[in-house]
């Protein structure tokens, strides 16, 4: 599987469609980082450690 990849070449630019400024704007809006923030806490489990 590994080396159909790389016969596809797409292991020859990763950072091909990483776009910094589309990052700043989309991924890091205060409105996204809230939802995942809220995600996070609504996803915390805690145990109890007898032992």
């Amino acid at each position: 599987m590994r080396r159909a990849k790389y016969r596809l070449g797409l292991f020859d630019d990763p950072y091909r469609y990483s776009d910094p400024q589309r990052e700043a704007v989309l991924i890091l809006a205060p409105e996204h980082r809230a939802a995942a923030r809220d995600l996070a806490r609504k996803s915390f489990v805690l145990l109890k450690n007898d032992g």
